[in-house]
Parts: C-alpha cells; structure tokens; sequence
C-alpha cells in the first residue's frame, strides 16, 4: 500500500505539472507569434504604439555595478541557489535580486530611450560561482553575500553548495524589444529624465506585453517555437500518462 501510495502521489504531481508545462508552451507560442507579425523598425521611423526594436545599448546616464562580477551595466539579476536533498539533489532558490536602470537603445540611424522597470528580461547568465570545499569564496562576491545576509556555512560549521548566477546588460550590448513606443505625457508616473529630452520613449503598456531579450528576433524565435513545442506535446503526454496512472490506481484499489 506505501508504494501504491507513492505512485498516486508522483501521477498526481506529473498530472499537474503536465498542465504548468502545456500552458507555459501556449505561453511561448503566442510570443513566438507576436514577435513574427511585429515588424522591427528603425528607431528614426517608429510610430506611436507596438514597435519591435534590435539595436546596441548606450547608457542614459547613470550607470549600475554587477554585485558579483562589479562590471558597469544597466540591468543585472542575481541568483543563489542551494543545492539540497540525498538521493534526489535539486537546486533550490534561497535568495534573488536586480536593478535596472533606463538606458538608450541605438541603431545606425537614431536612438531612443527605453524604461526598463516592467519589462520581462530574458538574458543569459555571464557569470556563475560555486561554493565547496576547495573554492575560495572572492572578495566581492564575499562582500556582498555579507551585505545581503547568506550564510555560507550550515548551523554544524559545513560549507553549504551554493551556485551564483549573474545576469547582466552590458553598455554596448545588442538587445531585442518587444514594447510600446510612448510619449511621456502618456505616462502615469513621469520620469526623472532631465538629461534626455526624447519626446518618445519604449515603455509598459497596459495589456502589451513588455520583452527584453539578448538573442536577436530569429533566435529568439527559434528558441521560443522549440521552448513551445516541447511545453505543448511534453505536457500534454506527461499530463495523459499520470491521469491514466491515476485512474487504474483508484482501479485496482
């Protein structure tokens, strides 16, 4: 009965993981779609309204420091993970963060400022650190992990497994977005902007979505379609399998 147990326990879990992952690969299918019938524009030519733009970031002022590799950046998000578990090891969140400042997007032919705040941010890692035994922890990396409160050793005095992720961009970096062209006066909370005056700026809309990502449109594409079609056919089999286990369980009981 304890193994039938364990079994009604996993199908259930799978059942409903099933459904997370049949309903995140919609999720991606419709982006997919949305970046295919949204032409990228030059950034002289936008117009007013939902705009896809490729070009190279340029600082707006301000600039913010990486906590862990201390490079200049105008995004960056962090990451600890502890590795926890015996026979099953799994990584585990413990702690997250990012800052992100407004910057300029530019191409070959004009700029325009960009408002960050709301944007869902899809970036690559570009730099990672794992404590052990034989690693010695950096100084800033130490320093910040002071200054955020984790702990790297357990309540027995053993060095825990943490990995350390950083995600940044990078002045000087090519991005993609997918936003809303804006004016500022359309704008709910107005900006500090005293240094840049564009009358127009890539901003949150209500009800569009707001997407930076470092892969160009092609990329991105390709990665959201695999993303999609994995999510979409893996759900549903994975969300059929546990149903099926489910069902002859409650059978043979």
């Amino acid at each position: 009965m304890e193994s039938i147990g364990e079994l009604l326990l996993y199908s259930t879990v799978g059942f409903f993981a099933g459904i997370y992952f049949f309903a995140q690969g919609l999720y991606r299918f419709r982006r997919k779609r949305l970046i295919e019938d949204t032409p990228t524009s030059k950034i002289r030519s936008i117009a007013l309204g939902p705009v896809e733009l490729y070009g190279r970031v340029v600082p707006a002022g301000g600039v913010l420091k990486s906590p862990f590799s201390n490079k200049e950046c105008v995004y960056y998000k962090w990451k600890a993970e502890e590795l926890v578990g015996g026979k099953f090891k799994h990584c585990v969140t413990i702690q997250e963060g990012e800052g992100k400042v407004k910057f300029l997007l530019k191409d070959d032919i004009g700029e325009v400022l960009v408002n960050p705040s709301e944007a869902e941010i899809r970036v690559k890692d570009d730099y990672e650190y794992a404590t052990g035994i034989f690693h010695k922890t950096p100084e800033n990396v130490k320093e910040f992990l002071e200054s955020a409160g984790i702990d790297l050793t357990d309540l027995f005095g053993l060095r825990k497994k943490i990995v350390f992720s950083e995600y940044t961009i990078k002045p000087g970096d090519d991005i993609y977005v997918l936003g809303a062209a804006m004016t500022k006066d359309e704008i709910e909370k107005p900006l500090e902007d005293t240094e840049h005056t564009n009358r127009i700026l890539i901003h949150k809309a209500p009800d569009m979505p707001y997407f930076i990502s470092d892969k160009p449109e092609d990329k991105l594409r390709r990665s959201l379609e695999r993303k999609a079609v994995v999510g979409i056919y893996g759900g549903a089999i994975l969300s059929f399998i546990s149903l099926v286990a489910v069902l002859y369980i409650f059978r043979i009981l």
